[in-house]
């Protein structure tokens, strides 16, 4: 099963190719000796539509060429110009471009002369096409060449080539070539600069001096974004569209080199090409749109996103078709053209409302051709914009005609011939009919219901006809079946399903083709699903046999086509594509393989055979690359019909279309037709000569002859059309009985007469064998007057309030009468003037300056008395008359305001070019180009002299004269912001403030920060002292410069505290042995002033021992008995501190000591007693003191036993008394010299031995 990607691109490329060869009479035979040719191509969209309507698939950007109200527009497959008049938005001619490659969408305008250069995408060539002239130059080679842009103003063109950048003059001769890496390349409006964006990495847009190729700078694009085209508009502003999408606004600021990206615009899909209008830029994206588009019922591409110009910033959008490729402005007009590459339509848009006011179709397609018997015309089955209808081509070989026909239905698929007859049918997939129409009236017949329901409009289907059985046949592939149906009784008479079809692959073209034996009343079904089966069925649909092909049947590149089936039933045979099988009631065998003589494969398909001439013809699209490669083959092959061994003839169709979509062949003429699906023409070639002709019958008298004067030199004749029993060649035009000249069709423009004179004609038809009809009735006419001739110099003597036209007599004899008139709309809506003379000339006075005026003429007819028709001598312009009454309007430190009196110039209308310098001689000015009598000057520096002029822009191209220039003065600016004040306590009631300065400051205005409407000083330079404030109190101020212009800014705010006061009355009370109780006063300050208490004990060395908000502080932890000194600061808000205040001694209260603990006594041996105990826990012991009671009972105090140190808690007696018991005391002494007077206790008895201690 194939890819659905390939499956796809199948579909597109080789969509609803058919062949139907209709069986004709021989009236001739063929030598086929000589090589295959193509005689013309039939322009199908012209002739069918009326001139002027070409055919243009893929449709690609146009442009608009507002001077001459045109806009021009060319496909990618179409080698067509198609060109439409912006008045009334219809196709009004076209172009034969005559390229033979796709067309790239880079097409350039110059505005001057008119003329379109263009690049083309295959063969890289650039060709230059006179729209008007409808003539194109011969190419030039580009390499790697895209894109192009024109100077307009020095008519050169620019081409991004593969070295760089080619500049070639209007006679396409290369100048010379800027050396660089470019993909994109523009030219400002004004030929000034050139613009260019790079292949390589990093990417920027680089400016160039355009006359010295000199480089100015050089932009780059953030974030490594790749700029892929480029758009400038009149302010020389340059639009950068990138890759990932993005959209950078690039523009000079205050020189004309600092080149930056002002503004930048995320795009969240592809961005096209863009244009400015007003102060929008209006830019074509691809898919999805982004939140604020307007909704859209036909997809998501085309989208145009309207920005503001110089911001940014997003307006609106535009839904511009399902595939909008481009768009182009018309700024006169108020129009926007977009092109859609899809279904190849130009929409046009009112830029007031952005509403589609109309769409213009532009595409045709070829999908059948069928030759009719007799006299060879080809019924064409064509798509017009999706639409469906037959074109009946007479005289194919010749000058071609088209009528219309009534449509075959919705989605028809197949156009077959009933041979023999007049009557071709057409299925309609979609409806799911058969359609018969008669050949001779193109009038719908009959209609045969195939019995099932509507289907899909893929275009899927297609049929075969057997015409000894009445049945048409037809494929469904979305079910899986073949139907037939009788088309004389209308009745579907059979359906069957295909055995093994897969119907998931039922989307696939291709997969099901039909073929018919009459004679031996079979139908043949191929299967190109794999493995590939052809099934053969008797006329009823019942399955005879069915054979597995595939080991034989070829591999196309990009899929099967359409079609595959030929049936040679008069041979026996039955062709596969390129297999050939032998058919018989009994079977089919297979018998070969057509093969290309070049190796290079085989052909798709057989189209066409020869049986008299022994030839057979097929068709080639295969490629060496790609199925939609340039390179593919797209031959018509000739083999032999007996012995198709490889091709011997062979001729290269047209490589604009990747599939060819119909071919017939007329053998009694020696002729085959090629119908291209995608351009919508049809090629027809010469394939023999014919050698025998029998036709010996004159066609029939031409009837109707009418002569219409058109002029005064020309006349159009007109008649019915002759009949033949071969076919009409053509038609011989007799003036005066003398012919003149011989014509293919049944009308003929005899030109180049004289005025005024009365001529009669005649025609007679002749036919292919030289046989001649008598001559027609005749008919009679005369030319009218000639109108007056242009002049080369058409106007003389042009001033602001006058003008005198001339003209040409163009034959006029002297003495004739013209009738002039002067008018401002370029349609002559409104007559200013009128005037009748005799002379060559005419004068007007009393205009009004700088307006363009038009100047047409008529002769008078002295043999009719009749005028004839205006001819439009030109237009041209009053100069603009000098502006006057100068005069300053507003004025700040950076701007200034102007105005003037127009002078009589008309507003709006007339454009003022304004000159502001900074010399009183203009030696460098700022000039601005201004459509009102008005002008706001921006951008100025403060404070500095300007020097003002201004004249007015002619429509003629030229300037008034200045009016008087004037000076003034800009202020200067508002002042800026101030640094934040700084405050610094100067004392107990003031503070000193100072700050950065304001730029532009002369004063300062000083405000209370909680309050800034409230002033409290103006001080000329950015310091302040603040006085008579409170002792230790915040005070916060704001700031702002002040100067003649206005008052600046408010700086921050800030707060500083005033000095607190020192402390007063230091005093101590409540002294204890471990604590004492200080106090002070606050001497003026606020209650929450934090005061500082520092204590020392030798008056040298302090440290703080109480920091808060309080008058007393209850000092602890103090030594009995040690003198200490204190004294006392207070500190402000800042935490700055004040000086102390006197120091105040006090000596703590002596501490009487606690016992020592847990005294004990225990005897040792040798009758000692040893005591021990714990520290006692106040502080500044400094010895004990042991008493004994000597073994009394009772303890003397009044001698120690021993005197121990501080350090000590274990003692041992000296020896006692044996056996004795003894009692013992001990006390703690203070350092204070304290001794407590408790004690503890402990007894023990003394002992040779160590008994058990004694307790207390």
């Amino acid at each position: 099963m194939e890819a659905r990607s390939v499956r796809i691109l199948r579909r597109a490329a080789l969509a609803a190719a058919a062949l139907v060869c209709g069986a004709v009479p021989l009236h001739a035979a063929l030598d086929l000796s000589a090589a295959i040719t193509r005689q013309q191509t039939i322009l199908l969209d012209e002739l069918a539509r009326g001139t002027g309507q070409p055919s243009n698939i893929k449709l690609r950007r146009p442009l608009v060429d507002s001077q001459r109200n045109r806009v021009y527009f060319a496909g990618t497959v179409s080698p067509y110009l198609g060109v439409i008049d912006a008045n009334t938005d219809t196709i009004v001619d076209s172009v034969d471009l005559d390229m033979h490659g796709y067309l790239s969408k880079q097409m350039a305008l110059d505005e001057g002369t008119g003329l379109i250069y263009m690049t083309t995408l295959e063969d890289t060539r650039l060709y230059k096409v006179d729209p008007v002239n409808k003539t194109v130059s011969a190419p030039v080679s580009v390499p790697g060449g895209g894109a192009v842009s024109v100077d307009s103003v020095n008519h050169l063109i620019y081409v991004a080539v593969t070295d760089g950048v080619r500049e070639y003059n209007s006679n396409l001769q290369l100048i010379r070539t800027l050396a660089a890496s470019v993909r994109d390349v523009k030219v400002d409006p004004s030929g000034t600069y050139l613009y260019t964006t790079p292949m390589v990495q990093p990417s920027s847009v680089t400016v160039y001096n355009r006359s010295t190729f000199a480089k100015i700078a050089s932009v780059n694009m953030p974030g490594g974004r790749v700029a892929m085209t480029l758009s400038v508009d009149s302010d020389n502003r340059i639009y950068a569209a990138c890759l990932p999408p993005y959209l950078a606004i690039i523009s000079t600021q205050s020189s004309s080199t600092d080149y930056a990206i002002r503004s930048m615009v995320a795009i969240s899909t592809y961005v096209g090409n863009t244009v400015t209008y007003g102060n929008n830029l209006y830019m074509m994206t691809g898919y999805p749109p982004k939140a604020g588009y307007m909704p859209t019922s036909d997809g998501a591409y085309g989208v145009i996103e309207v920005h503001n110009k110089i911001t940014g910033v997003f307006v609106s959008s535009v839904q511009a078709g399902l595939q909008g490729d481009g768009l182009a402005i018309h700024p006169s007009l108020g129009k926007m053209y977009v092109g859609n590459t899809g279904d190849s339509y130009v929409d046009v848009f009112d830029l007031a409302t952005n509403a589609r006011t109309k769409r213009i179709d532009t595409a045709t397609s070829v999908e059948d051709i069928v030759v009719r018997p007799g006299d060879g015309a080809l019924v064409v089955r064509n798509r017009l914009g999706g639409g469906n209808s037959l074109l009946l081509v007479q005289n194919p070989g010749g000058s071609a005609a088209v009528s219309n026909a009534p449509s075959p239905g919705n989605w028809p698929t197949k156009t077959i011939l009933d041979a023999g007859t007049t009557t071709v049918y057409t299925l309609s997939h979609y409806e799911s009919k058969v359609s018969a129409f008669d050949l001779d009236t193109l009038q719908v017949k009959a209609a045969v219901s195939l019995g099932v329901a509507k289907l899909r409009t893929d275009g899927l289907s297609t049929m075969a006809f057997n015409p000894a059985a009445r049945t048409a046949y037809a494929t469904l592939p979305e079910l899986g079946q073949v139907v037939a149906a009788n088309v004389d009784t209308g009745q579907a008479s059979a359906a069957v399903s295909v055995p093994g079809f897969d119907l998931a692959d039922a989307e696939s073209p291709g997969l099901l083709q039909l073929a018919v034996n009459s004679a031996l009343g079979r139908v043949y079904l191929l299967n190109t699903q794999a493995p590939v089966k052809l099934f053969t069925y008797d006329s009823s649909l019942t399955l005879l046999r069915s054979t597995d092909v595939s080991s034989n049947f070829p591999t196309f590149d990009g899929g099967n086509p359409l079609d595959l089936f030929f049936s040679d039933e008069a041979a026996g045979k039955l062709y596969v594509g390129p297999l050939i099988f032998n058919v018989t009631s009994g079977g089919e065998q297979y018998a070969g393989k057509l093969s290309i003589a070049d190796g290079q494969g085989f052909p798709h398909k057989v189209v066409a055979v020869y049986p008299e001439g022994d030839r057979l013809y097929a068709v080639d699209f295969s490629s060496t690359t790609s199925p939609i490669a340039h390179d593919s083959h797209e031959r018509l092959l000739e083999f032999s019909r007996s012995s198709p061994a490889a091709a011997f003839r062979q001729f290269e169709l047209s490589p604009l279309d990747v599939v060819k979509s119909a071919f017939g062949f007329d053998f009694a003429r020696g002729l085959a037709y090629v119908g291209y699906f995608e351009s919508g023409n049809i090629d027809v070639l010469k394939i023999g000569n014919v050698v025998s002709a029998v036709d010996v019958s004159s066609p029939s008298v031409p009837a109707g002859l009418t002569a219409s004067a058109v002029g005064s030199a020309q006349i159009n004749l007109a008649w019915s059309v002759s009949t033949d029993d071969v076919g009409v060649a053509g038609y011989k035009v007799y003036r005066a009985g003398v012919q003149v000249a011989s014509a293919t069709t049944n009308s003929y423009t005899d030109s180049g007469l004289s005025a005024g004179t009365t001529y009669t004609y005649a025609v007679a038809a002749y036919d292919a064998a030289g046989n001649t009809s008598a001559n027609s009735a005749s008919a009679s006419t005369a030319t009218a007057a000639a109108p007056p001739a242009v002049s080369p110099s058409p106007f003389l003597a042009v001033s602001t309030a006058g003008l005198t036209a001339t003209w040409l007599a163009n034959g006029n004899s002297a003495g004739t009468t013209y009738y002039v008139q002067l008018s401002s709309a370029p349609d002559f809506s409104t007559i200013l003037q009128s005037t009748r003379t005799l002379t060559l000339n005419a004068s007007f006075f009393g205009l009004s300056p700088n307006t363009s005026y038009y100047v047409q003429a008529a002769a008078l007819s002295l043999q009719t008395s009749t005028w004839t028709a205006f001819v439009l001598l030109g237009s041209t312009a009053t100069p603009a008359a000098r502006p006057s009454g100068s005069a300053l309007l507003a004025l700040s430190s950076t701007t200034a305001g102007f105005d003037w009196q127009p002078g009589g110039n008309p507003e709006p209308g007339t454009q003022y070019e304004t000159w502001l310098d900074a010399d009183p001689a203009f030696g460098a000015p700022a000039k601005a180009l201004v459509s009102t009598s008005a002008y706001e000057a921006q951008g100025l520096s403060a404070a500095t002299t300007y020097y003002f002029k201004v004249r007015a822009w002619g429509r003629n191209g030229a300037y008034s004269l200045f009016d008087a220039a004037l000076s003034t003065v800009t202020p200067p600016p508002p002042p800026g912001w101030p640094g934040t004040p700084a405050g610094t306590a100067l004392g107990i009631s003031s503070v000193s403030w100072n700050w950065t300065p304001a730029a532009f400051a002369a004063t300062y205005g000083v405000y209370q920060a909680a309050s800034p409407a409230t002033l409290i000083a103006s001080v000329p330079a950015p310091a302040f002292a603040q006085t008579g404030l409170s002792t230790n109190t915040a005070y916060g101020i704001v700031v702002a410069g002040i100067n003649a212009t206005a008052s600046g800014p408010l700086s921050a705010s800030a707060t500083a505290y005033t000095l607190a006061a020192a402390p007063s009355g230091t005093a101590i009370s409540n002294i204890q042995a471990a604590s004492a109780t200080i106090t002070w006063s606050l001497n003026t300050n606020p209650s929450a002033t934090t005061a500082e208490v520092q204590r020392s004990s030798d008056n040298a060395s302090f440290a703080p021992v109480f920091t808060g908000a309080a008058t007393t502080f209850a000092d602890t932890g103090l030594l009995a008995c040690t003198t200490y000194y204190v004294r006392v600061r207070n500190r402000n808000g800042d935490g700055v501190a004040t000086d102390f205040d006197a120091t105040v001694q006090f000596k703590t209260l002596a501490s009487t000591p606690m016992a020592p603990g847990g005294l004990a006594a225990v005897s040792v041996a040798g009758n000692k007693i040893a005591l021990s105990w714990t520290e006692s826990p106040t502080e500044g012991i400094t010895a004990y003191r042991l008493y004994s009671d000597g073994g009394t009972g009772v303890v003397d105090y009044g001698a120690p036993l021993a005197v121990l140190s501080s350090t000590k808690t274990a003692f041992t007696t000296g020896v006692l008394a044996s056996s004795a018991s003894y009692r013992f005391a001990l006390r703690a002494k203070h350092r204070c010299g304290v001794e407590e007077s408790g004690g503890v206790f402990a007894s023990a008895a003394s002992s040779a031995r160590s008994p058990p201690s004694a307790r207390p």
